[in-house]
């Protein structure tokens, strides 16, 4: 075989290699998405509003959080199908069901924080990709 066509096999092989590589990234990044949400409905918002904002903000730094968000009910109008009775709404993004688990060890805040709210609502979900 010539010194050409063995650059080109080597060329082609490190191509198709890399080619499998990135697509076998791809596939793996898709398929692992996890999705937390909490919603937060206090005693007395009033009173207890921006220190359980800053509190529950905080969870945000925990090890495995990919990303997060912490908000107040938006100013929507009313309808039959949006509920805008809670107080606090945390929505975290985790790489994978790992991270999540990894999260999940914030026992301290929950028992820090839990008299003061009414009701605690949670959803998980795993996300899909476009």
């Amino acid at each position: 075989m010539s010194k050409t066509a063995k650059t080109v096999l080597l060329l082609f092989t490190c191509s198709l290699m890399l080619s499998i590589s990135q697509s076998t990234l791809g596939q793996d990044k898709k398929r692992e998405a996890f999705v937390h949400q909490v919603f937060f409905w206090l005693h007395q918002p009033e009173l207890d509003l921006q220190e359980q904002l800053d509190a529950i903000t905080a969870l945000g730094k925990l090890e495995g959080v990919r990303d997060f968000s912490v908000g107040v009910p938006a100013q929507t109008p009313a309808r039959d199908v949006v509920d805008h009775s809670y107080q606090i709404s945390l929505t975290v993004y985790f790489d994978d069901l790992a991270s999540h688990e990894l999260y999940q060890k914030h026992l301290d805040f929950i028992e820090k924080n839990k008299s003061k709210w009414r009701k605690v609502l949670v959803y998980d979900f795993t996300q899909q990709q476009k």
